[in-house]
C-alpha cells in the first residue's frame, strides 16, 4: 500500500510545512512506501489526486483545510481509502469527530496513518463531490463576500466573516427556489436552503446537530423570508443549532434534490463559492472509505 499526502503548503498558517519532517520520520518509522505532494497553486490538489485514478494500492491523505479537503474529494478514485489532517483554519468537516479549536497534528497523523477505514456518504450536485454542505441564501453571499475580503487581504478571516454577517443581514435577500426533495415540492422566497451532509459549517456553527454522515440521507434546513428585524435572531439561532423545534424552519431529510430559481443565485459547496439557477442534487451512499 503506497501511502500519498497531498498537502496544502500554505494552510493554517504555514503549519504544514514545520510538520514535514515529522511526517517524514513517521514514515519512515512505520517502514511505509509513501509520496508527499505539496500543492503550488489553487486546485493543485485536485490534480494531484487525479494522478493517481485507477492506481490500485494507494491511500490518499489530504492535508489542509476543508478546501483542500474538497479538492481532493472531486479529483481521487473512490475505490481509494481517505485520510484527513484538519490542518485548515475551520476544519468544519474534522468537527464531526473532534470539534477542538487546535488540534495536535502529530498525535492525529500517528492515528490516521494506523486507522482503519470506516464508509461514510457524500453528496452530489451537477457531477461535482461535496463532503460536508451545500447551502443557498444569506450563508452562501456570507461565504462569498467573506471569502472575497480574505482573499484580497483586506481583513484577516474572523473581522471578514463579522463584516459579511452584517451586510447581509442588514440588507436580507431572499431567493425564489422551486425545490423538489424526493419528488415532494416545495416553493418559497429562502432566506436559507441549508443541504448538510456533516454538522458544521461556517467555521464551527453547528447547524444541523442531527445529521450523520453515514445515514443515507441528507439533512435540509429551509429558512423562509421573514421581516427585516427577525433574521438576525433566526439566523444566530440556526448557527447554534438551537433551531431544531423552532417551527419557522422546516428540516427536512433528503436522498434527491432538485432546485430552480427564475433568477441566478448565490451558493456554496464545502466553502468553494459558485452561481447558477438550477442545480441537481443526489446522495452518494457509503461512497467514501474514510480513514479516521
Amino acid at each position: 500500500m503506497k501511502h500519498i499526502f497531498i498537502v496544502n503548503k500554505i494552510s493554517g498558517k504555514g503549519q504544514n510545512m514545520a510538520l514535514m519532517g515529522y511526517l517524514k520520520d513517521v514514515l519512515l518509522a512505520l517502514g511505509v512506501d509513501h509520496e508527499i505532494r505539496l500543492t503550488q497553486y489553487p486546485r493543485h490538489a485536485k490534480a494531484i489526486a487525479k494522478e493517481y485514478v485507477d492506481i490500485e494500492d494507494v491511500v490518499l491523505y489530504s492535508m489542509g483545510g476543508d478546501g483542500t479537503l474538497y479538492e481532493v474529494i472531486n479529483g481521487m478514485d473512490l475505490r481509494q481509502p481517505l485520510g484527513v489532517i484538519p490542518t485548515g483554519s475551520g476544519n468544519d468537516f474534522y468537527r464531526i469527530f473532534d470539534n477542538k479549536e487546535v488540534y495536535d497534528i502529530k498525535e492525529i497523523l500517528d492515528r490516521t496513518i494506523k486507522a482503519d477505514t470506516r464508509s461514510i456518504d457524500l453528496g452530489s450536485f451537477d457531477d461535482t463531490r461535496f463532503i460536508n454542505t451545500l447551502s443557498i441564501g444569506i450563508d452562501a453571499k456570507i461565504n462569498e463576500d467573506a471569502s472575497y475580503l480574505i482573499r484580497k487581504s483586506l481583513i484577516t478571516k474572523g473581522p471578514a466573516y463579522i463584516g459579511a454577517i452584517a451586510k447581509n443581514v442588514i440588507i436580507p435577500k431572499a431567493t425564489k427556489l422551486r425545490i423538489e426533495i424526493d419528488g415532494e415540492l416545495y416553493e418559497d422566497e429562502e432566506f436559507i436552503c441549508a443541504i448538510m451532509n456533516g454538522e458544521y459549517y461556517g467555521n464551527g456553527k453547528h447547524s444541523a446537530p442531527q445529521a450523520k454522515i453515514d445515514d443515507g440521507y441528507l439533512d435540509v434546513t429551509l429558512a423562509p423570508k421573514c421581516p427585516f428585524y427577525k433574521v438576525y435572531p433566526k439566523l444566530i439561532k440556526y448557527l447554534d443549532g438551537k433551531h431544531l423545534d423552532d417551527p419557522f424552519f422546516q428540516i427536512l431529510k433528503a436522498k434527491e434534490i432538485r432546485i430552480k430559481s427564475p433568477e441566478p443565485f448565490v451558493y456554496q459547496a464545502d466553502g468553494e463559492n459558485y452561481h447558477g439557477d438550477s442545480l441537481d442534487i443526489k446522495i452518494l451512499e457509503k461512497s467514501l472509505k474514510l480513514k479516521i
